[in-house]
């Protein structure tokens, strides 16, 4: 198999040509970075699918968007740092920050 290094601005283009918006610019550089790291620990490559990605991943800004979407899953909705940490043991949470590292959403594996 040959395989092509995927670099952050192969990936920005692959999701331009398949015209999907699915992520933030912020949200595109965590899942990037994320994926990247994974390749990195599990010592294999992973296939740039964008369509499959757009299916895994969801971005959203806030904790209250992701508590509307999965309030039937979790047990306690009253605390913003208890809903991340208990999606932490479901799925994969990948905090979007900014320039300054700040967080400004999160991107989720899809249960």
């Amino acid at each position: 198999m040959i395989t092509n290094e995927v670099t952050l601005s192969d990936f920005f283009q692959e999701f331009k040509r398949y015209d999907r918006d699915n992520f933030t610019r912020e949200g595109m550089n965590a899942l990037y970075n994320y994926l990247y790291d994974l390749s990195e620990d599990i010592g294999q490559d992973i296939e740039l699918d964008v369509i499959a990605l757009c299916v895994e991943y969801t971005e959203y800004k806030t904790v209250e968007e992701i508590v509307e979407q999965y309030d039937h899953l979790l047990s306690d909705t009253s605390d913003n740092e208890k809903v991340l940490e208990e999606l932490r043991e479901h799925t994969t949470v990948i905090d979007v920050t900014d320039v300054n590292d700040n967080v400004v959403g999160y991107i989720l594996v899809e249960l």
